[in-house]
């Protein structure tokens, strides 16, 4: 009878952490009443994040594939075979923000980054799974998958080598935090880059 006890008190609990961790990687949709695009998200420790790349295109901002020979843009146009989003300068980010959503902090990544292990694994845990070069190890465990995705200073598309988030994270009045993934391994970081670099953007729910 006794043993029969801790069996139910095990299965109980059992059920109640499955039942908690689907609760906290819950998925749902948001609509940009603006465009009418609609994104994925998730929400993971209580926080409702992004699961595509940002691609508003606000009516007043320029916006092009980038030319090395023509004025730089705001935004520019990403797209690599099935893979199309738009990479954004830092100082735009905040004129184009959807009401109830902000530009996550170094903080809040970094939260996100230790909770799945911490910044030697996290990279791979991050990744969408199929579309980047290397090793196949990537799980896109909580569902974010970051897709590659980047331009360098010359202009270059990057191919599916690495992908670069935005955080809201000022360093001074030219460079701001930004994260960064790469093919190569499991590794994720954040450095400080200037704002005049075009980078993905993902946004958190406010509470």
């Amino acid at each position: 009878m006794k043993n029969l006890f801790y069996l139910v008190c095990f299965i109980s609990l059992l059920l109640f952490s499955c039942e908690k961790e689907k609760e906290e990687n819950k998925t749902s949709t948001f609509a940009d009443t603006r465009d009418g695009k609609v994104y994925e998200c998730i929400t993971v420790n209580g926080k409702t994040w992004f699961a595509e790349n940002f691609s508003y295109q606000p009516p007043v901002a320029k916006s092009s594939a980038f030319n090395k020979n023509m004025s730089e843009p705001d935004i520019i146009d990403y797209s690599d075979g099935d893979i199309h989003f738009k990479l954004y300068k830092w100082n735009i980010i905040s004129t184009i923000i959807p009401d109830g959503w902000h530009l996550p902090s170094e903080a809040e990544y970094d939260e996100l980054i230790q909770s799945l292990g911490g910044y030697n694994v996290a990279g791979n845990k991050l990744k969408a799974k199929g579309v980047w070069e290397g090793l196949g190890k990537e799980t896109d465990e909580i569902g974010f998958s970051a897709l590659p995705g980047s331009i360098d200073e010359s202009g270059l598309n990057q191919g599916f080598l690495y992908t670069h988030f935005w955080t809201s994270t000022s360093v001074d009045d030219n460079n701001a935090k930004a994260l960064t993934i790469w093919y190569g391994g499991p590794e994720i970081n954040i450095t400080s880059n200037s704002k005049e670099k075009y980078y993905c953007v993902r946004f958190v729910k406010n509470n």
